[in-house]
């Protein structure tokens, strides 16, 4: 995680995994917080996410409002970003 222009209150999260890595990822956003009851959309928040291997782009695909899936394109080591606001 990280925050290169802390002015704009914009934070770039990566994820990196190696070793046996699933065909198809799902990530996915909480819509509520334990012990409330409202419902908090927290994805809205969420400007860009992209995948990739460490030879090309993976195609992500928006399922619903809070959860995405990228394809595996193959590769031992692969990455998720995304950048969002508060």
């Amino acid at each position: 995680m990280s925050m290169p222009e802390p002015q704009t209150h914009r934070f770039h999260v990566r994820i990196e995994w190696t070793g046996t890595i699933p065909q198809n990822m799902t990530w996915a956003l909480p819509v509520w917080t334990p012990g409330s009851y409202l419902i908090r959309e927290f994805s809205r928040h969420i400007d860009r996410i992209h995948a990739s291997s460490e030879s090309a782009e993976l195609a992500v695909r928006k399922l619903d409002k809070a959860t995405w899936i990228h394809l595996d394109l193959g590769g031992s080591r692969q990455y998720f970003h995304t950048d969002f606001g508060i």
